[in-house]
């Protein structure tokens, strides 16, 4: 029966607890042979590296984490031709559990750089930075305990103050791998055509939240590098849709979404079309999609109590409150140049390939919204006019950007970021005396703020000290400045209400009687004992 009215009286109430470590990074390495099948390495001309997911390890003490970085080698072979390879490399890392308890760990890896060195024909050596951004969190009970208070008159002595307070809820999940799959029309016959390399990348433009899960919609930006004999190669594109619900149990339907995948192969097949028609060719993809939905959790956390009956012995706690401030994504166009004389590209001639890798270097709040700085890092493949062929070369364009976003952090907040950024596709141009490249980017961005509060811990009567009440007096009290009617009332251990309908003061007062303006405009109170 107690223990029914101390759950009636201290409903068990919990947070979610954001004990997030900084970014870690660490590194994916491998040396390499290539398989006598595949060229020789005359010429690297660019790598691209995409982490994939970590699969991840919970231990007592650790989370850990491990995953591959898919590096698409792109290069001049001895003949001078394009060609192309795929190698893995492991990455791994693992973070410290603040202290002990049931976490859920949710990680985000992104390739930041790549070096790679050739030390034969067939050998090459990889090293990728690898930069990841785990979430830590924890379902935090933050009910007090309270001991001694063994009767039912015991409990009913007792004055609870609870506050409330916002915190931050979030669920995230994966689609899975899918399949797209799509074609596009040639401007030539596909007789001869050799496919490269096919790739691409994923954008997610709309997240909304439905029963079951988030539904994400976009496009698979998918391409192809096309050769025949030794003309100069050349990319095909295209763009296929898709629509995928990621189930997220225990999500809210208002709440904030944010989403963004990857493409995890792709396939292609030349057709070579019937008499004098034009080929096609036949794309092929598997993606996946990455979803988080970000929501407000109400709770009233005890920030103190006292007994009418006895001295309590009250010890108090620091509580972590982690609030979201919103999310955002979209897609974005930058565009870029550099002179040609400074990537030793005067004798460009023909653009046959254009990716590149994103940097974000920091997220701030101007004028009241969330501005995003990084640097977009295009590599360029073309061939140069020159005698006796068209020799394959690539040229590096950075690109600085400034993005304003929507996301509008509530003012006089101080948000930290949690920023995804992909490049989604890029062409370049030659013009007269510069390369110039136009991006499309995407972003995922959310803001939260840290917060701390005291409150009740735990409590327990002094029986040694019952509060002796006479009757037939009352005091006449003379609040000072920092006086509340909460602290009021306990000082003379009398129920809060009683006190309020003595003065006249109305039960609207006893929402806030643990603020100072609890007694505006009370000159003196009289407390009957």
């Amino acid at each position: 029966m107690h223990e029914e009215m101390k759950e009636q009286l201290l409903p068990r109430e919990s947070v979610l607890r954001d004990l997030s470590p900084e970014p870690i990074v660490c590194e994916a390495q491998g040396d390499y042979t290539l398989p006598d099948y595949q060229p020789e390495i005359r010429k690297i001309l660019h790598v691209r590296a995409t982490a994939l997911p970590a699969g991840r390890y919970m231990s007592a003490t650790r989370a850990e984490f491990a995953g591959t970085v898919s590096h698409t080698i792109v290069y001049a072979d001895a003949e001078g031709k394009l060609a192309a390879v795929t190698l893995d490399a492991d990455y791994e890392f693992n973070t410290p559990l603040p202290e002990e308890g049931d976490y859920t760990a949710i990680s985000d890896s992104m390739a930041e750089s790549t070096s790679c060195r050739l030390a034969g024909p067939r050998k090459l050596t990889l090293r990728t930075k690898v930069r990841s951004l785990v979430r830590l969190y924890r379902e935090e009970t933050i009910t007090p305990v309270i001991r001694g208070m063994g009767s039912e008159q015991d409990l009913a002595s007792l004055e609870i103050q609870s506050e409330k307070a916002e915190s931050m809820t979030q669920t995230c999940g994966s689609s899975g791998p899918f399949t797209l799959s799509g074609s596009v029309r040639l401007d030539e016959p596909g007789v001869g055509l050799e496919a490269v390399w096919a790739g691409g990348n994923l954008l997610v433009s709309e997240c909304r939240m439905q029963e079951g899960g988030c539904l994400c919609r976009g496009h698979a930006w998918v391409r192809c590098l096309l050769r025949r004999g030794d003309e100069p190669p050349y990319a095909v594109r295209e763009k296929l849709p898709f629509e995928q619900l990621v189930p997220l149990a225990g999500a809210g339907e208002r709440d904030a979404c944010i989403g963004y995948g990857r493409l995890l192969a792709a396939e292609v097949e030349l057709l070579p079309g019937e008499g004098e028609e034009n080929g096609s060719l036949s794309f092929t993809v598997s993606a996946e999609v990455d979803a988080c939905a970000t929501g407000t959790k109400a709770c009233r956390p005890v920030g103190d109590l006292y007994s009418t009956d006895y001295e309590m012995t009250c010890a108090y706690r620091p509580l972590q409150l982690t609030r979201p401030l919103g999310a955002v994504m979209g897609s974005y166009t930058i565009s870029g140049s550099r002179a040609r004389s400074e990537c030793e590209a005067e004798n460009a001639a023909t653009v046959v390939d254009t990716d590149g890798r994103l940097e974000i270097h920091s997220v701030s709040v101007e004028r009241g919204r969330a501005v995003v700085c990084g640097k977009l890092l295009s590599t360029v493949i073309f061939t140069a006019a020159e005698e006796g062929g068209a020799p394959l070369l690539a040229a590096e364009v950075p690109t600085p950007f400034r993005i304003e976003t929507e996301l509008r952090p509530a003012p006089g907040s101080t948000p930290r970021f949690d920023c995804h950024g992909e490049l989604i596709a890029a062409r370049a141009r030659i013009e007269p005396g510069v390369l110039s490249v136009d991006a499309e980017i995407a972003l995922c961005l959310s803001a939260y703020e840290d917060g701390e509060r005291r409150i009740l811990a735990e409590a327990e009567p002094d029986r040694s000290l019952p509060v002796e009440h006479r009757g037939n007096r009352i005091f006449v009290v003379y609040p000072r400045e920092e006086d509340t009617l909460f602290s009021l009332a306990a000082r003379y251990h009398k129920p809060r209400a009683a006190i309020a309908a003595q003065n006249g003061l109305g039960e609207g007062v006893l929402a806030v009687s643990h603020l100072p303006a609890s007694l505006d405009g009370v000159h003196h109170l009289l407390i009957e004992d």
